[in-house]
């Protein structure tokens, strides 16, 4: 059985600070804990899903010892991080939407997706491109895939969740915290794959740096 570590992260913030000064210090504390929580899911040579904007000076300060391939695309706010010891055969970007990269798996493929979602309109044209990955017949046909990222609303993750036949890790998180009510932002799996040691970070929430609360499974196939 193949196990592989998955953590996701957006980096969109709540709202914009007008002072310079005072986003140059809440972007050093934002980062100092992420850095934190990424690198102490980093032992474990997880997958790294991340979105949101700055993600190329982002990226530099997280990945300072260059343990990672990074797949990202100038045109679309998300980026892939990969570790060295994985063979990616394929990188394809959704400009606007998303990217996902193809990694050999257990005779079979795995297929990553990394999106940041804010209308319905980009939603239909994922689904679009997702579903050309589900097709035994199609080039681009992966056995299993793993979605990460942010949706336009609740009810639009929990729709293309069903539509897909994806398991959707969020609905199984039982907590009272207010910061993950109607949370749009969640890690989808393919229906015959496992999870478990599933973790959200509400801190950075809380404290109004990040939109979303970064999430972190162990996925088995």
């Amino acid at each position: 059985m193949k196990k592989i570590n998955i953590v996701s992260m957006d980096f969109t913030g709540p709202k914009k600070l007008c002072c310079a000064r005072k986003r140059a210090s809440q972007e050093q504390e934002m980062m100092k804990i992420a850095s934190s929580y990424l690198h102490s899911e980093r032992k474990h040579s997880p997958i790294i899903l991340l979105q949101g904007d700055g993600l190329e000076s982002r990226m530099r300060k997280i990945d300072r010892s260059s343990s990672f391939r990074v797949y990202m695309d100038s045109d679309t706010a998300s980026a892939i991080l990969i570790p060295r010891e994985y063979n990616v055969v394929d990188w394809v970007s959704f400009p606007g939407i998303g990217s996902a990269v193809v990694v050999p798996e257990a005779n079979h493929y795995l297929s990553l997706f990394s999106v940041s979602l804010t209308k319905k309109k980009e939603l239909g044209r994922f689904q679009e491109f997702y579903q050309s990955f589900c097709v035994p017949e199609n080039l681009s046909y992966t056995k299993y895939q793993i979605v990460g990222g942010s949706f336009p609303s609740k009810e639009d993750l929990v729709n293309f969740s069903d539509a897909c036949s994806l398991t959707d890790i969020s609905s199984y998180f039982h907590s009272s915290s207010a910061e993950l009510q109607d949370d749009r932002y969640s890690i989808l799996l393919s229906s015959d794959m496992s999870y478990s040691d599933t973790t959200r970070q509400t801190g950075l929430v809380k404290a109004k740096y990040l939109k979303h609360c970064p999430i972190s499974t162990k996925i088995k196939f």
